[in-house]
C-alpha cells in the first residue's frame, strides 16, 4: 500500500516541473503560445480571405 501511494505521487510529482524558474518559463512560453494563436486569429477575422490568397499583394 505504501508502495503504490509513492508511486502515485511521484506520477503527480511527474506532471509538474522541478524548479520555480521552471514554472515560470513554462507559463511563460504557454502565454506566448496563446498570445500568437491569438493574433493570428485576429488578423484572421480582420481580412478573413488574406490567408488564403497568397498571390495577391
Amino acid at each position: 500500500m505504501i508502495r503504490l501511494l509513492q508511486r502515485f505521487v511521484e506520477w503527480v510529482a511527474g506532471w509538474f516541473p522541478d524548479s520555480p524558474s521552471q514554472w515560470e518559463y513554462e507559463r511563460r512560453e504557454r502565454h506566448r503560445i496563446g498570445n500568437e494563436l491569438v493574433r493570428q486569429y485576429r488578423l484572421r477575422q480582420m481580412c478573413p480571405y488574406r490567408h488564403e490568397t497568397k498571390d495577391e499583394p
